[in-house]
């Protein structure tokens, strides 16, 4: 089972404001939305950054959710 942190609106979350817009700009609305991409294509997107990225990684460490992320 999934945890909930990832169907949470990107509003409610107490991540990055440049990460909200990011993720709103791509119509992605839930973390679950933005790990169905991979870490080497996020970084091909316009508008995601390493900080970005790094800011992210720490999100999902801290609710333990970083081995949902694939880097490629």
């Amino acid at each position: 089972m999934q945890p909930p942190i990832l169907k949470e609106s990107i509003e409610k979350l107490e991540i990055e404001d440049e990460l909200k817009k990011f993720m709103t700009i791509h119509h992605m609305m839930t973390l679950e939305d933005l790990l169905k991409i991979k870490g080497f294509e996020l970084l091909k997107m316009e508008g995601f950054s390493y900080r970005m990225l790094q800011s992210l990684l720490a999100f999902l460490h801290k609710y333990d959710c970083l081995h949902l992320f694939e880097e490629g």
